[in-house]
């Protein structure tokens, strides 16, 4: 499958955010970028979906699920 770049007017479009927030996430190390010639900058479709999955937020079964698994584990190592 071929990758595809996007430039950062799509990226920000993508992630639902302005051009100088897509550039602090750059400045910060938060998101992946490429620049190829120092001067441009690209972003992998992948990157930013995996960028944006990172802030997803458990829902409540997800936490229940994720609580039991941890007692179990505290009353296995007793």
């Amino acid at each position: 499958m071929k990758k595809k770049y996007l430039s950062t007017k799509e990226a920000a479009k993508i992630l639902g955010v302005k051009l100088s927030t897509l550039y602090n996430y750059i400045h910060n190390g938060t998101l992946v970028c490429y620049k190829p010639n120092n001067r441009l900058v690209f972003f992998l479709e992948e990157d930013l979906l995996n960028f944006f999955s990172k802030g997803r937020i458990a829902n409540d079964e997800e936490l229940k699920a994720q609580a039991i698994k941890e007692i179990r584990s505290i009353r296995r190592d007793r």
